[in-house]
C-alpha cells in the first residue's frame, strides 16, 4: 500500500461506476483512501456507493445537465473539485457495417441510431466529463493539475462488427492526444487505457462460442480481471509522465499494422501556384 499512499485523501469520479470495470476501479480507490463520487446509470450505484461511506450519483451521463451537475457534487461535500476522472461507462451496439438483406441479397447499412449511440456513450460524455472536471479544477484555482483516464478498449485498432464501438475507443486516443497538448500548462495529465477481454457484465453477456473465438484473437488468449484494469489505472495515477496510451492486450492482428511515413511527396500532389 505504501506505493500509493500518495493518493489518500485525493477525490476520484468515475463512471460506470455500478459494475464491471469501473466498480472495482472505484472500489480500489476507496481502499486506498481516495474520496470517491460512483456515477451509473444504474440505481444500485448509490447503495454500492453508501456501503463504502462514498457518494453514488444516478443519471444519464450523455446528459449536458447531468454532466455539469456531478462535478458540483465534489465541491459541495468535500470543499474542492475532484482532481481524479476515470470515465469507464461503456456500451457496445455490435454488427457489421454492411450486410446483405436475406431476401433481396441488397446491401443493408449499419443502424445509425446504434451508430450514435454508441459514440454519445463512449466518446462524446467521456471527453465532455473531462472537459467539465478541467474546467471545476481551473475555476476552482486548484494548483496540484488532474489527471484523467479514459478506459479505451483494445477494439481501437479495428475489429470485425463493431464499427461504432472501434470508432469511439479510437476517438478517444485523438482526443487523449489533443488534450495533453492543450492542457500541459495546466499540469492536466490524460491518458487511455486499452483492457483486452475483461471478466465483466458485458463479456458474460457473450455467446461462449463467440467469446471463445474472440479470446483466440488476443495475444494473450486469455480474459482478464477488472482488477487488473484497476491496477493500471493506479500506475498510471502514479507515474510522473504516463504514456497517453496503455495496452494491456492486443488483438494479433494489431502487431501486423504497419505505418509508413512518407519523407517526400511527390511533386504531382503539390498544388500549383496561381
Amino acid at each position: 500500500m505504501e506505493a500509493f499512499m500518495k493518493l489518500e485523501g485525493k477525490i476520484a469520479l468515475v463512471t460506470g461506476a455500478a459494475s464491471g470495470i469501473g466498480r472495482v476501479i472505484a472500489e480500489t480507490f476507496v481502499t486506498l483512501g481516495v474520496r470517491v463520487i460512483f456515477v451509473d446509470a444504474n440505481p444500485a450505484v448509490q447503495d454500492i456507493a453508501s456501503a463504502l461511506g462514498q457518494i453514488g450519483l444516478v443519471g444519464d451521463i450523455t446528459s449536458a445537465d447531468f454532466r455539469k451537475s456531478i462535478f458540483h457534487w465534489p465541491e459541495v461535500t468535500y470543499g474542492e473539485p475532484a482532481s481524479i476522472g476515470v470515465f469507464a461507462a461503456g456500451i457496445t451496439r455490435d454488427g457489421l457495417a454492411l450486410k446483405s438483406d436475406k431476401v433481396s441479397g441488397k446491401p443493408i447499412l449499419f443502424d445509425e441510431n446504434k451508430f450514435d449511440m454508441v459514440l454519445n456513450v463512449n466518446l462524446k460524455a467521456p471527453v465532455y466529463c473531462a472537459l467539465q472536471m478541467v474546467a471545476r479544477l481551473s475555476e476552482a484555482g486548484h494548483s496540484d493539475g488532474g489527471k484523467v483516464i479514459f478506459i479505451g478498449s483494445i477494439s481501437s485498432e479495428g475489429n470485425i462488427g463493431q464499427v461504432n464501438y472501434a470508432t469511439s475507443k479510437a476517438g478517444l486516443v485523438a482526443a487523449t492526444k489533443t488534450l495533453n497538448l492543450e492542457w500541459k500548462k495546466l499540469g492536466v495529465k490524460v491518458a487511455v487505457i486499452h483492457p483486452g477481454f475483461t471478466a465483466t457484465p458485458m463479456v458474460a453477456a457473450m455467446p461462449p462460442e463467440a467469446l471463445e473465438k474472440a479470446v483466440a484473437l488476443v495475444e494473450s488468449g486469455t480474459i482478464h480481471s477488472p482488477q487488473s484494469v484497476a491496477d493500471a489505472v493506479l500506475s498510471v495515477l502514479e507515474s510522473e509522465n504516463p504514456p497517453d496510451e496503455l495496452f494491456l492486450d492486443r488483438f494479433k492482428h494489431a502487431s501486423s499494422h504497419r505505418v509508413e511515413y512518407v519523407s517526400a511527396i511527390p511533386s504531382r500532389y503539390l498544388a500549383k501556384s496561381v
